[in-house]
């Protein structure tokens, strides 16, 4: 990790900062071993831009990812690859959001004002990161070291349809010492006219029970325990208050949704030598509460998770190096759809090996990992990349992986349709891409492409038994197609310009099988074949302007493909503008999306908003320490 970060706030100026004193460089051991051929690392800059925003809404307008969402602040969930959303891990500084009852994550509970650093890791990574990892992996960190001395930054955020939010970032740093307190409060009525098209005429209606409101706390403190060693611990509380809209085929809904997170996280790490460390613990616990009071239902769902793993790196000498990890989580669940309590055990140890050419000329890597579910062993998963410099820039990769998920409590335990002989999903990919990147001058050129190809068996989906539905593992899924992404900047003060495109092809479809036969001509639901998006900007001086635009193609919602959802291009433009006083600085930000007014469902039957604009104001000091 690379110490010392600037305000978000500040992230498109090149102030220089002050790090904490005596601090070593410290980089975490996993990534060394990582194989994965196509990443998306948003930039701070955009993460600055959507402090206000959910994490689904930021990785949704600014990359290809497919992210399904259930109408503004409701359900977003991410898939990668024709993956779905229990096979995609999602990680904050290492400990795993997903919940262990329904193997998902809700993205738009997810502030991006928590977070620092968004990185989105393509393909199968089992061996790495273990359960769940077929499709992908998500990477968040709250960064804990900060500039020496005191800051503060206050953004204040008012758009259409009564959406208010609030933010507060306190930090201070010291020779040994950095605390970072980070609150949030927002509130949304999401009451926006749509043209419903699910009713006779297609009338133009208002979106009913609505509304949202959230808040949390994430505090962070980093002691210095001496050069080369730190302790780091990070405490998160948020409440999620959200009322359910109906579908669009239904005119009524009194259906609400209240969570309660907590999650506690410590991380010793620390390097003497040759040998570098982490030691990590988590703790996370969900509490959801969901009613429906038009048919008097309610449910009271409870799940945790307690996370420990120990990762070390041994570095022979510049080009060998030895990596390992072990650990083990125990995850409870609670349900009224449950008989009682149910408890699991997860253990397991990898083992990985990395060796690099001068200058990183040839790098390979590979990765073994073994897995124990309540002390029964799963077939191992293994991880072999190569990365190779065919000429300056210009970088071949390639990767093999097996990578697997368990099933989830719901799928085990959930009362009556549960099935608790269900076997682990199963998964091997395979990548082959090109990356260029050029830098001249003031212009900065990087390309990529990458082909892949991801065989997944004992796909869990659940089935008609008469008049019970219950969970088999039937589906074969074979997923293939191409990512690309280009990126042209250039920058000379006062003048700044960049251009960004993205693409994603995807074919994913079901193999046939003798117990369950398929077409294999029919994608995957919810699985759209083409998505691309394309950004550009222009800053001069303080003053900066962005377009961004997406492209979904068509999706189908059922197996058959006999109900495809049409396709919608959306489109966003903001500007911004800084103000700086000695040790004041104001940002300024202005945004309409979806500026054409396009009526569109990213699922179906679930009301999308038209334009609407947002005005964003940062307000933010600095007093560093001499």
């Amino acid at each position: 990790m690379v110490l010392g970060m600037s305000l978000a706030v500040m992230a498109q100026q090149p102030d220089s900062v002050v790090s904490l004193r005596e601090v070593a460089i410290i980089s975490t051991p996993m990534r060394q071993v990582s194989t994965t051929s196509f990443n998306e690392q948003i930039s701070p800059s955009l993460i600055a831009d959507y402090a206000s925003h959910p994490v689904s809404e930021l990785i949704a307008r600014t990359s290809a990812v497919i992210i399904n969402q259930y109408g503004p602040g409701g359900l977003a969930t991410i898939s990668l690859r024709g993956s779905g959303s229990s096979q995609t891990a999602i990680l904050w500084n290492g400990i795993n959001l997903q919940s262990p009852m329904n193997g998902g994550m809700n993205l738009s509970q997810l502030p991006v004002n928590f977070i620092d650093e968004i990185e989105v890791n393509h393909g199968g990574q089992g061996a790495q990161q273990g359960n769940s990892a077929i499709g992908g992996v998500v990477q968040m960190n709250s960064r804990a070291d900060v500039p020496a001395g005191f800051a503060a930054s206050f953004t204040q955020t008012a758009g259409s349809f009564g959406n208010y939010f609030s933010g507060l970032k306190l930090r201070y740093g010291c020779r040994s010492l950095s605390l970072t307190t980070r609150v949030f409060y927002q509130t949304a009525e999401n009451n926006f006219s749509f043209i419903n098209t699910a009713q006779y005429g297609k009338p133009l209606m208002k979106q009913p029970n609505a509304a949202l409101k959230q808040y949390g706390l994430l505090q962070t403190a980093l002691w210095q325990i001496n050069p080369n060693q730190q302790l780091i611990v990070r405490f998160w509380i948020q409440n999620y208050d959200k009322e359910l809209p109906p579908l669009m085929t239904n005119l009524n809904s009194r259906q609400h949704q209240v969570d309660d997170d907590y999650r506690m996280a410590a991380e010793w790490k620390g390097m003497k030598g040759r040998f570098h460390w982490v030691l990590r613990s988590g703790y996370l616990y969900n509490k959801q509460l969901y009613s429906d009071d038009a048919s008097s239902l309610s449910a009271d769902n409870r799940a945790s998770s307690w996370q420990n793993n120990f990762e070390g790196m041994w570095q022979f000498n510049e080009s060998h190096r030895l990596i390992f990890q072990t650990g083990s989580t125990f995850e409870t669940g609670r349900s009224d759809n449950y008989s009682g309590e149910k408890h699991r055990n997860l253990t397991w140890m990898m083992l990985g090996y990395r060796y690099a050419l001068a200058d990183n000329k040839a790098v390979i890597t590979a990765t073994i990992r073994e897995e124990l579910t309540n002390l029964t062993t799963t077939p191992p998963t293994f991880a072999l990349g190569t990365d190779v410099m065919l000429v300056k820039g210009l970088v071949l990769h390639s990767n093999i992986a097996r990578s697997y998920r368990i099933p989830t409590l719901n799928d085990l335990y959930w009362n009556i349709w549960g099935n608790p002989n269900l076997k682990p999903e199963q998964g091997y990919t395979f990548d082959l891409g090109l990356n260029y990147k050029h830098k001249a001058g003031g212009w900065l050129t990087e390309i990529g492409v990458t082909g892949f190809s991801n065989h997944i068996s004992d796909w869990i989906i659940w089935l008609p038994q008469g008049t019970i539905w219950t969970p088999e593992n039937l589906k074969k899924v074979w997923s293939r197609g191409l990512e690309c992404q280009a990126s042209v900047s250039w920058a000379i003060y006062p003048f700044s310009t960049g251009l960004t495109a993205k693409y994603n092809y995807i074919r994913a479809a079901q193999l046939n099988t003798s117990a369950m036969p398929a077409n294999e001509r029919l994608q995957l639901i919810y699985v759209p074949e083409h998505k691309a998006m394309a950004s550009l900007s222009l800053g001069w001086k303080h003053y900066d302007l962005r377009y961004d635009q997406s492209f979904t193609g068509p999706r189908f919602t059922d197996s058959e493909n006999l109900s495809p959802l049409e396709s919608y291009l959306v489109a966003d433009v903001s500007a911004g503008s800084r103000y700086v006083l000695k040790r004041w600085q104001a940002n300024v930000r202005i945004r309409v999306n979806n500026i054409f007014d396009k009526s569109y469902q990213a699922v179906a039957w679930y009301a999308m908003p038209g334009r609407h604009v947002e005005l964003s104001i940062t307000f933010s000091f600095a007093e560093p320490i001499n």
